[in-house]
């Protein structure tokens, strides 16, 4: 379907005795004509000490070995893998920021992802309970996939790459990176979470959180920041605090933030720290402060380290930001509890805004200043920057519209006031208690909603 298809972009010590074969010359003893019964160097025991014993040890260890080997090969978890690379490299897409006069529906697939459907500049994802595939970009054709025989437990995209979070002997533990252009192997690295693990990513990185442990892992896997509890004797008091709990996290270009409830504290303090630190294994804090808040939950965390979240205070839910002193201020009152709140699946975060939807309601803040920006009533999910994609994080494009879901249209809206400027009727009130995901690669918009991915064509009849 051409039109479906984006627009393309000899020894020193003198001669041997007379009669001495040379090759065989290090065999002889260098004094008297007694034979040799070792190896040479066996394990550092001079060879003519060496006695049966050794080679019954040596072959125990051979043997341990070979077995460890096998049991290794035979039940771990990267024997069950089956993984396709793509024919050939796919070509990144310009992302379109063109008012569209119409949508036209391409195709569908099933899709268990929750929230924004993963995307790159090249392909679109769609996941399973064990296994993720990636899709051409304007068209229906698989390009690559990978899947084992335990649960996939994340997925997400941060420079160029795809990453998956796979359940292993120590929970989720098993990570593997793949470029996103051919799913070619590009990283892997073992780690231990709980299975409620969350993710979180910046351009240049991916903060995975677990109850009392956090993690920042750069591009090629490799760890930048361990956060919390620490499991080896041997790092104990290289962390500013111990037997703290988590309640949420998120991070910016440079630092990542932490709201955590710490032993003889009564409310949240939040700290902030160094994506890269000199010393992975001991944080780099920037600022670190008690707040009076019960709770707090990160929608995002702006450039100069405000903390934009949802907050609990004396049993009233509000929306805040806290600044670098730990003042909170009230952005606004929530009537009730929410039914979802922040997370990667209900938050949506580009250059310009974070967008929360919390079940009912999408509430947009400015990205650079956290202040609140304007809310939308009966939307079905956090919406998404028009003309942004993920892949393009570190050209700072900012969108001018967002795209918002509600239960019978797609919305283009002002980004800085929440007006609707254009919208499509559209069938997108979710069955199930979780949002209406959008994600955008050229001009084609993919939306996420109950199980199912689908592709829509964003066309401009006037140009």
């Amino acid at each position: 379907m051409p039109s479906n298809r984006l627009p393309g972009q000899a020894s020193s010590d003198g001669p041997a005795p007379e009669g001495a074969d040379p090759d065989n010359a290090d065999l002889r003893p260098s004094g008297g004509s007694r034979p040799r019964f070792g190896v040479p160097g066996l394990f550092g025991v001079p060879s003519e000490r060496a006695r049966t014993a050794d080679f019954l040890a040596v072959g125990a260890i051979v043997v341990v070995v070979v077995c460890v080997a096998a049991i290794a090969l035979l039940t771990g978890s990267a024997r069950t893998a089956e993984h396709h690379e793509a024919a050939e490299t796919q070509p990144d897409y310009e992302p379109s920021n063109t008012m569209p006069t119409s949508l036209r529906e391409e195709w569908d697939a099933p899709n268990d992802t929750v929230g924004a459907p993963l995307v790159s500049s090249s392909n679109v994802f769609t996941t399973s309970e064990n296994a993720i595939t990636a899709w051409e970009a304007g068209i229906k054709s698989e390009e690559w996939s990978y899947s084992r025989d335990t649960p996939l437990c994340e997925a997400t995209y941060f420079d160029s790459r795809i990453v998956t979070v796979f359940r292993g002997p120590a929970g989720c533990s098993d990570a593997t990176a793949f470029r996103a252009s051919d799913g070619k192997y590009d990283g892997i690295r073992q780690s231990a979470f709980s299975e409620d693990m969350t993710a979180w990513t910046s351009w240049s990185h991916m903060l995975v959180l677990g109850p009392d442990r956090l993690e920042l892992w750069r591009d090629d896997l490799v760890r930048t920041v361990e956060y919390g509890h620490v499991p080896a004797p041997q790092e104990a008091g290289q962390q500013p605090r111990s037997g703290c709990s988590f309640q949420s996290a998120n991070l910016n270009s440079e630092n990542f933030a932490v709201a955590e409830r710490c032993p003889d504290e009564d409310t949240v303090r939040i700290t902030v720290s160094r994506a890269v630190p000199e010393d992975s294994r001991v944080p780099e804090e920037v600022s670190s402060t008690l707040t009076d808040l019960d709770q707090f939950h990160f929608i995002g965390l702006t450039e100069s380290n405000d903390s934009v979240g949802l907050a609990l205070r004396g049993g009233e839910w509000m929306l805040v930001r806290v600044d670098s002193s730990g003042s909170a201020t009230s952005l606004g009152t929530l009537d009730r509890e929410p039914a979802l709140k922040p997370s990667p699946e209900s938050v949506s975060q580009d250059p310009a805004q974070f967008r929360w939807f919390d079940g009912e309601t999408t509430h947009a803040f400015d990205a650079r200043s956290g202040n609140m920006q304007w809310t939308m009533q009966g939307a079905t999910g956090p919406g998404h920057g028009f003309g942004f994609t993920p892949a393009k994080q570190d050209e700072r494009f900012t969108p001018k519209q967002a795209i918002v879901p509600s239960g019978d249209a797609l919305n283009y809206v002002d980004i800085d006031t929440g007006e609707v400027e254009r919208s499509f009727e559209l069938d997108l009130a979710s069955q199930r208690a979780e949002p209406v995901g959008l994600a955008q690669i050229g001009n084609i918009l993919y939306v996420q909603k109950d199980g199912l991915l689908t592709a829509y064509q964003m066309t401009d009849s006037t140009s």
